[in-house]
């Protein structure tokens, strides 16, 4: 305990130490949100580094054009430092604070949480309906899992995990000095959200993000755009296929002309293609501007939502034949880690991004004010 307490310690020292001298330098001002809020203080504490790193949406435009970074003396690397507290930041905030150790075997836990569920499923399946359910063709997929233990199963996992990283959220806020009131403030949440949901910090200061090389590119900006509207395309896929089944008793399985399948489709094949571009740009990728630990994490998510695609590709191919009750079952043992470890896993960066960009919008707004 008192080693992991030294180590976080030295890293925030760090931390401090460089942020410090950008502060003195303010050779990067205009880059990105960090810079603009850096230096409205006149010294650097720990809670500060904190909100930056979640501040940096990792564009490293600021490494490249460091006066200071290795060979010199100071070895400034912000791109990797803010990736080390990142790390640090998750762990930390981790409910309950155990959890966090999760991350160090985030893969082996996802291939044991995977295994134990399909060997659950298939099992119960076999004891109480026979196991020729699954190994024959069947009308529907809740021929094999009746609706209601599916959409039951689904609504825990949804609200548990958004329930915990809001949670998480909020504990994070207040760690790196925030209040109730300005948590309770809605105009600054409606310019937070269209900011994070637009990727308005994936330009690097407009001239694109120097990611995956030392030039200005836009293909981050355009394969994370790709997978925020993969995720929106299935859940609206999903919304439907509620109001279909409840409200207009309308059962699956549904056309492929239809909004639900064809919305899945397209939200599939863009988790699918983002995830392809995504894996592409970080193998080439300066790995010197990242923590190994982070590379682990990063490609967690990336390979789970290209496997998670997949599976629900080769389901709707399939849904005719006597692989579909395998191929559900299998789908859904890959997607059940997803928000089950969505806490305690690289889903949780986009909470610990908002609400790091809410204080910044706030902090702005405030400075503006002031400054009349």
């Amino acid at each position: 305990m008192y080693e992991q307490s030294n180590e976080k310690s030295i890293l925030l020292d760090e931390a401090v130490r460089q942020y410090t001298i950008c502060n003195a330098c303010r050779h990067c001002e205009g880059f990105c949100a960090v810079w603009d809020v850096i230096s409205l203080r006149t010294i650097i504490k720990e809670k500060d580094v904190k909100y930056f790193a979640y501040l940096c949406h990792d564009c490293r435009d600021c490494y490249y054009a460091c006066p200071y970074s290795i060979p010199h003396e100071f070895s400034l690397n912000i791109p990797k430092i803010n990736s080390k507290i990142r790390l640090d930041i998750n762990k930390e905030m981790s409910i309950p604070k155990f959890l966090g150790k999760i991350y160090d075997k985030l893969n082996i836990i996802t291939v044991s949480i995977s295994i134990l569920s399909f060997i659950f499923m298939i099992t119960i399946i076999g004891l109480l309906r026979g196991i020729n359910l699954l190994i024959s063709p069947q009308p529907s997929f809740y021929t094999v899992i009746p609706s209601i233990y599916i959409q039951i199963g689904g609504i825990i996992l949804g609200l548990y995990a958004l329930t915990v990283l809001i949670y998480q959220g909020i504990v994070y806020w207040y760690e790196i000095g925030g209040d109730t009131i300005n948590l309770l403030n809605l105009k600054s949440h409606v310019i937070t959200l269209y900011q994070e949901l637009s990727h308005k910090w994936f330009k690097g200061g407009g001239v694109g993000c120097d990611y995956p090389s030392y030039s200005g590119s836009y293909l981050r900006l355009f394969f994370h755009s790709l997978l925020v509207s993969g995720f929106i395309l299935d859940f609206l896929s999903t919304v439907i296929a509620a109001f279909y089944e409840k409200i207009l008793h309308i059962m699956p399985p549904y056309p492929f002309e239809s909004p639900v399948v064809i919305l899945g489709i397209l939200g599939g094949l863009l988790l699918l293609l983002s995830s392809i571009g995504l894996l592409t740009l970080k193998r080439v990728s300066n790995k010197s501007l990242i923590d190994e630990n982070m590379v682990q994490i990063d490609n967690w998510l990336i390979y789970l939502l290209a496997l998670i695609s997949i599976s629900g590709f080769l389901l709707l191919i399939f849904r005719d034949t006597p692989f579909m009750g395998i191929l559900l079952i299998l789908h859904l043992s890959i997607t059940i880690p997803l928000f089950l470890l969505a806490p305690y896993s690289k889903f949780s960066h986009f909470i610990y991004r908002y609400f790091a960009t809410l204080k910044y919008n706030q902090e702005k707004t405030y400075f503006l004010k002031n400054r009349r």
